[in-house]
């Protein structure tokens, strides 16, 4: 089993889930300062953001304006060239599609306009609090910055399926195109990002695509909601293999077969970590505060110089967090504040964009998706809920 990632993967080299082969790179501290070491001299950057240059400069892969999914695409010819006369797991995480939307030259210009003079021409900096209004022209480039991150994973994955070709592989390996979550490119006025609301349907959809050559009945598109837990059980299915009973996942097997349909099941989501206590998006407006990454953020020397959460926000920053349940075509959205806890309710069917909460119109459908939501993070041992607040165990 193999893995191999830049950037956005970085955390397959901290945690440790049986891969035999990491290809990521690993960020901590130490990492921030050999960043600072070589952006200091920009003279010498174009002519070591290269093969050659990763490997005098490995944490060159950890750069987010350097994201090259040409040189990961290589990287997996190679790795797949020494493991392929064994049955082999591979797991390819491109960045190039993930904030901040920097491809590689020449691929830069695929869809921008060469005229382009604003401050987000080769990519789409961080700033923290930054206005949500943006002018049109640059809401266009953000966007077009993004489309062209994909288009360059879909040429790598080309490349990738044509070395599968040529290595006489293409006949008996499974291969899936998934990603971890969607992405809000200031759609509807609810800004930039992924992980900070769960309003809106492109920030929790995802391309989701499995092409197995072996099995001549998977044929077509499935239109009902499905969930990436369900990946595990459905590749072990197709590989003929036990489903531990510990798997939220169901396998997705006989729905590709159109065997079954309408399985009525229900997703999930949550919020990361909000990174900045600033700004005038509606999300900073409608939660728990806690402090910016400056100050939420703490140095444990004892354990590698990893950057981690201080103590004393660890269960603050659980507690705070948004929650969603979904169920095909009612979202729920569970948002506690400092004044209590309030829900979201959309009809994603009659309001795919989820610009109308009718939350007080249809209290049934609340309640019932609430127990659902609140009965599913009971399962979680190491948490309780308390006045509508899910808590932390100590």
């Amino acid at each position: 089993t193999a893995v191999i990632s830049d950037f956005a993967g970085d955390i397959f080299s901290r945690l440790n889930i049986g891969f035999d082969i990491i290809k990521a790179p690993y960020f901590n501290f130490n990492t921030l300062i050999e960043q600072r070491g070589l952006e200091i001299n920009y003279l010498l950057l174009p002519y070591i953001t290269n093969e050659w240059g990763r490997k005098v400069f490995p944490v060159l892969k950890e750069f987010a304006n350097n994201a090259d999914p040409f040189l990961l695409e290589k990287e997996a010819e190679e790795t797949i060239l020494k493991i392929k006369n064994n049955k082999f797991f591979l797991t390819l995480f491109f960045s190039t599609a993930h904030f901040p939307y920097a491809s590689c030259y020449p691929n830069y210009n695929y869809y921008t306009p060469r005229n382009y003079k604003g401050s987000y021409r080769y990519c789409k900096p961080n700033i923290p609090g930054e206005p949500v209004d943006l002018p049109e022209e640059d809401l266009a480039q953000i966007r077009a910055l993004y489309k062209q991150g994909v288009t360059c994973i879909d040429d790598a994955v080309g490349k990738l399926l044509e070395f599968l070709k040529k290595e006489e592989l293409c006949k008996n390996t499974i291969i899936v195109v998934l990603a971890d979550h969607g992405e809000q490119l200031y759609e509807n006025g609810w800004g930039q990002g992924h992980g900070e609301h769960l309003r809106g349907r492109d920030v929790l959809n995802v391309p989701f695509i499995i092409l197995d050559p072996r099995d001549k009945l998977l044929h077509g598109t499935i239109n009902e909601l499905v969930r990436d837990i369900d990946l595990s059980p459905t590749l072990l299915s197709m590989l003929s293999l036990p489903v531990p009973e510990s798997m939220e996942g169901i396998n997705l097997l006989p729905l590709m077969r159109k065997e079954t349909e309408n399985l009525q099941l229900t997703a999930f989501a949550e919020t990361g970590l909000w990174f900045t206590d600033k700004g005038d998006n509606f999300y900073q407006k409608q939660r728990i505060m806690y402090p910016d990454i400056i100050e939420l953020g703490a140095l444990d020397t004892e354990y590698n110089n990893e950057i981690v959460i201080k103590p004393e926000f660890r269960s603050l920053t659980n507690i705070a967090k948004h929650r969603m349940v979904y169920d095909g075509q009612y979202k729920l959205i569970y948002i506690p504040t400092r004044n209590g806890i309030f829900f979201e309710l959309y009809d994603t069917k009659k309001d795919p964009d989820e610009l109308d909460n009718i939350a007080l119109i249809k209290p049934q459908k609340v309640i019932e998706l609430k127990t659902k939501l609140y009965n599913y993070m009971e399962k979680d041992k190491n948490s309780f809920w308390k006045n509508g607040y899910l808590i932390p165990s100590p």
